[in-house]
Formats: structure tokens, C-alpha cells, sequence
């Protein structure tokens, strides 16, 4: 959702820009979609899409519209509505818009099967390009020919329905566990040599050659790969002892806002 409203330009990133040509036009549908509570239901979906050249089609095409998606009464103020009936009335200001871009956050929220059905075909008909978060998997598979993965930092795209995609990345995921049940076996295994020549440090009392020493320490600041599950990292040293116990905490807290934790 916040990658969404970073291309729509309802929000600006901490970092890097957003660049479009000055004629594209961007049309945002965001989750959760707010109106003049006076207006009226036709007023708010013809207020940025209505001019001189379309007046005498556009109204008709909204109540059309507006049907579809079971909203029929026009003259209705939209503070009346409820937050399904303002999701399914900013669907169809979008879908009437003419803009380059539709940026879609969660489409088919609010729709029955038969009302998703109806946005597949106003989505396919049209020209231009759709961007969307869904998880609607079965309508992303039939209005898409392109998939977007945010993964562990790195932003990556897939040609091809979202069914393509999963079967593709079923193949990449059981690729990345090779490498990582790989790569943990190698640093446990390291990690069994350093502790061995410790402890026989310890026990023969004598200081290891400069050239083990530096070995010793490049195989300590090994690390997991970048995109291994993140959980808790703790380092090993000259300061650890031996025992049962790992770690050991105090007065540990965490809370969202209000909400204690533990």
C-alpha cells in the first residue's frame, strides 16, 4: 500500500524519486477512500472526471456504472454511505477517469463474485496501464501479464499471469533454501572449529600462531546470507563460557502505542 501511494504521489518516499512524463496522468483508488459528506453519490464520481467534451455521456455512464456495482441511489449525500458503498464509488471515479495509470489498492474489497467479474472485463477493455495490490489471487491471475515481488529489500518483476508466477517462484524459494540450509551448515561447521581451537587454546595455556589468529578471526565475521530469515544475531568471542545457558535477559519489554506485549 505504501509503494502505491508512492507512485500515485499521495505520499513522498524517504529516499530516491518518482519520475513520470508531464502528460501521464495518474488516477490513485486508495483502501479506504473519503468524500464531502454533502455531496451527493453522482456528484462525486463526475467531479474530476466530467468536462466539455464528454458531459453529455459521462453522467449516463456513471449511473451505469454505479448499478453495476449496486449503488442506485444517485441523489444519496455521501456521508450516508458506508465504507463498502465510498470503496465501490471511488472504483467507479477511477474507472471513468481517462488517466494513463489506474494505481488500484485492493480492487475487488466490497465486490461479490458477480461485481468482480464485471471490474475483470472494464480492466481488460481498457487502454492503459493498471497497477494494483490485491489478494485476490484468482483476479490478479486473470487481469495481469505482469508480477511485481518486494523481497527482502530487492524489487523484482516477473513477465507473466500470477499463476506463472507462483509456479516460478516455487522453483526460486526452493532455490534459496538450498543456498541458505547450505550456507548455515558451513558457519555451524565453522563455528565447531572455532570453539574446538579455543578450548585447546585454553587447555594447552599457549598463544596460536599470528596466521591461525587471523584466520580464527575471518572465519568469525562470517555471516547468514542477506536474505535469510531475520530473527535475534548474537556473535561469539573470546568472552563466551561454557554452560547451558545461550542468553540471558532482564527487564525486557516491547509495546506498540499502548499495547504491552510482555
Amino acid at each position: 500500500s505504501t509503494l502505491l501511494k508512492i507512485i500515485a504521489g499521495a505520499e513522498e518516499p524517504d529516499e530516491g524519486k518518482v519520475i513520470k512524463a508531464n502528460h501521464c496522468m495518474v488516477r490513485f483508488l486508495p483502501q479506504n477512500p473519503e468524500f464531502d459528506a454533502d455531496e451527493t453519490v453522482l456528484e462525486a464520481v463526475l467531479r474530476d472526471n466530467k468536462n466539455i467534451e464528454n458531459e453529455m455521456i459521462i453522467e449516463t455512464d456513471a449511473k451505469s456504472m454505479l448499478t453495476k456495482l449496486g449503488v442506485t441511489d444517485f441523489e444519496q449525500p455521501c456521508g450516508q454511505l458506508s465504507g463498502g458503498q465510498r470503496k465501490r464509488l471511488a472504483l467507479v471515479a477511477a474507472l471513468l477517469s481517462t488517466a494513463e495509470i489506474l494505481v488500484l489498492d485492493e480492487p475487488t474489497n466490497h465486490l461479490d463474485s458477480e461485481m468482480s467479474g464485471w471490474l475483470e472485463e472494464q480492466l481488460r477493455a481498457r487502454r492503459g496501464a493498471v497497477v494494483m495490490v490485491t489478494h485476490d489471487r484468482y483476479f490478479l491471475d486473470r487481469v495481469t501479464n505482469k508480477t511485481f515481488e518486494i523481497f527482502s529489500g530487492t524489487f523484482t518483476s516477473f513477465n507473466g499471469s500470477y499463476k506463472a508466477y507462483a509456479a516460478h517462484k516455487e522453483t526460486l524459494e526452493l532455490t534459496r533454501e538450498r543456498e541458505y540450509e547450505n550456507t548455515m551448515r558451513e558457519i555451524t561447521r565453522l563455528e565447531g572449529v572455532i570453539k574446538q581451537q579455543r578450548q585447546w587454546n585454553r587447555e594447552k595455556n599457549i598463544i596460536a600462531a599470528e596466521s591461525r589468529l587471523k584466520a580464527l578471526e575471518r572465519m568469525e565475521k562470517l555471516k547468514a546470507p542477506e536474505n535469510a530469515p531475520k530473527g535475534i544475531d548474537f556473535s561469539f568471542g573470546e568472552a563466551i563460557r561454557s554452560g547451558n545457558d545461550v542468553l540471558s535477559v532482564e527487564n525486557l519489554a516491547k509495546s506498540f502505542g499502548e499495547k504491552k506485549l510482555f
